[in-house]
Order: C-alpha cells, then sequence, then structure tokens
C-alpha cells in the first residue's frame, strides 16, 4: 500500500512537469516560427529600402542631368539673343549708313546743278548788264550751289558723316551683353553627353 502511494505521489510530480516542457517546447517552437517570419518581412523591407534607395539616385542623377542640360540649352539661348542683337545693330548701321551716303550724293547732285544754273545765269546776267563778266559769274556759281545744297533733306544734312559699321561690332557686342547682364560672352561648350538620352537637341 506505501508503495502504491509512493507512485501516485512520484506520478503526481513527474506528469506535470513533462506536460510542462512539452507546453515550454510549443511556445518556443510559436515564438521561433515568430521570429523567422520577423526576420523575412525585415529581409523583404531591407530589400524594398535597397531598391527605393537605388530609385532615388538614379532619379536625382537624372535631375541633375536634366539641370546641366536645361542650363545648357539656356546659355545656348542667351548666347544666340546676344548674336542677333549684334547683327540687328550691324544691319541697322548699315542702312543708316546707305541712306546717309545715298543723301549725301543727292546733295551733291543738288549742289552741282545749282552751281551749274548758277553760273549759267551769271552769264547771262553779265551779257545783258555789260557788267564784269568775273564777279557775275561767281556770285551766280555760289548762289547757285548754295541753293541746291540748302534744298536738300535727308541724314546727311543733319548728322555727320557715320563711321564704319565694321568697327562698331565690340560696340555692339557690349551693348547686347549689357542687356544680359554679362560683362562677356557665355561659354557653352558641347552638349553634355547624358542630354542625348534624355532627346536635347546640339542643333
Amino acid at each position: 500500500m506505501k508503495r502504491h502511494a509512493w507512485i501516485i505521489s512520484i506520478t503526481s510530480v513527474v506528469l506535470p512537469i513533462f506536460g510542462c516542457g512539452a507546453h515550454v517546447d510549443r511556445r518556443l517552437g510559436q515564438i521561433e516560427q515568430r521570429q523567422s517570419e520577423l526576420d523575412l518581412r525585415v529581409a523583404v523591407d531591407e530589400r524594398r529600402a535597397a531598391d527605393l534607395r537605388a530609385d532615388t539616385l538614379q532619379l536625382q542623377y537624372v535631375l541633375d542631368a536634366q539641370r546641366r542640360c536645361i542650363a545648357w540649352e539656356e546659355c545656348r539661348a542667351q548666347t544666340s539673343r546676344i548674336r542677333a542683337s549684334i547683327m540687328a545693330n550691324l544691319a541697322a548701321c548699315n542702312m543708316n549708313t546707305a541712306n546717309w551716303f545715298a543723301c549725301d550724293a543727292q546733295r551733291t547732285r543738288n549742289t552741282a546743278e545749282g552751281a551749274g544754273l548758277g553760273c549759267l545765269l551769271g552769264w547771262v546776267v553779265a551779257g545783258v548788264t555789260g557788267g564784269a563778266v568775273a564777279p557775275a559769274v561767281l556770285i551766280g556759281c555760289g548762289a547757285g550751289a548754295a541753293t541746291g545744297s540748302s534744298g536738300s533733306t535727308g541724314s546727311c544734312t543733319t548728322q555727320p558723316k557715320p563711321r564704319p559699321c565694321g568697327q562698331m561690332g565690340a560696340a555692339f557686342q557690349s551693348e547686347a551683353l549689357m542687356r544680359e547682364g554679362l560683362t562677356a560672352m557665355p561659354v557653352c561648350g558641347p552638349m553634355p553627353e547624358e542630354c542625348a538620352a534624355l532627346n536635347f537637341s546640339s542643333r
């Protein structure tokens, strides 16, 4: 009887221990599975973060390339504006010069015609009046020339002879640069290589 009681006593102690051990093993298994899931999720998140970093770097490269290409295009546009301004000023200068010389040629013709007519009248007056020929002719020639010159109109009558336009290039360039807020002609250089991939034109 005592032995039977002792076996029961031992069993009542050992069985809960084994039962508790099995429970702990199951709990540990659940924890390990949960940890594996967390590790997998962390690995996925890290890969996603790495992909995002790579995408961000790629986007930053593209943005930087676009900024360089836009700056290059703006430089070329500014250079084109400066050159167009210089060419416009040269064209206007050439036109003004042509007008001035046309005016001067007309004035010379008017002066010559007036002088010829005045001289003729001087001869007539001298013949009719029987006066001295030389004074009458000189007076007639001078009066005719003055009348012919004063009858001329145009830029040559109010403006001095213009400077050759070929000597005005530096002044026209300085004026064009000042309008752009520059002191020297911008140097754009060749088109950056990455601009071709971004569909920028080198023309």
